[in-house]
């Protein structure tokens, strides 16, 4: 679950795991068009976040991704705001974790648990969609509150 001690011992591990392979990976390993997609959602949305929030904006995008392909995902109209706005190309410390922790997703998902609890949708704790009244808040990780929608909460506990 997205509470207590047991998110902070995974944030622990998957932060050893993102220091681990961040040592390992070479720039090759990060040409794929689809783990960038991933990547670069998780930078924009979440780059500011602990990596525990940034694992969780992953979680949603790759629950959101029916076909297989994250970049449809990513960039389908009024999904993830930043894809509105013209951006520069990412760099830095936060560009490079938000590669490694893609790879490791994409790579490794048997390592990734799913911190949001099947989440679809999130938004900053700053402001509250109105049309987010009609989903099961899941987690509130760092500024964003994740949710899914109502009838898919029969169907995680059956």
């Amino acid at each position: 679950t997205a509470n207590g001690n047991n998110l902070n011992e995974y944030e622990r591990y998957i932060t050893a795991l993102i220091d681990h392979h961040d040592r390992t990976l070479t720039n090759n390993s990060f040409a794929d068009r689809q783990l960038n997609c991933l990547a670069r959602n998780i930078y924009y949305e979440a780059r500011g976040e602990r990596v525990i929030g940034q694992l969780a904006v992953a979680n949603v995008t790759m629950n959101r991704t029916s076909d297989g392909n994250i970049c449809s995902t990513v960039y389908k109209p009024g999904q993830f705001s930043w894809t509105r706005n013209r951006n520069r190309n990412p760099t830095g410390d936060s560009w490079r974790k938000a590669q490694v922790l893609s790879w490791l997703v994409l790579n490794q998902p048997e390592l990734i648990v799913d911190v949001t609890e099947n989440s679809q949708y999130f938004h900053s704790g700053r402001l509250t969609p109105r049309d987010f009244r009609t989903f099961t808040r899941t987690a509130t990780i760092g500024n964003h509150r994740f949710y899914r929608q109502f009838d898919e909460v029969a169907e995680v506990y059956k």
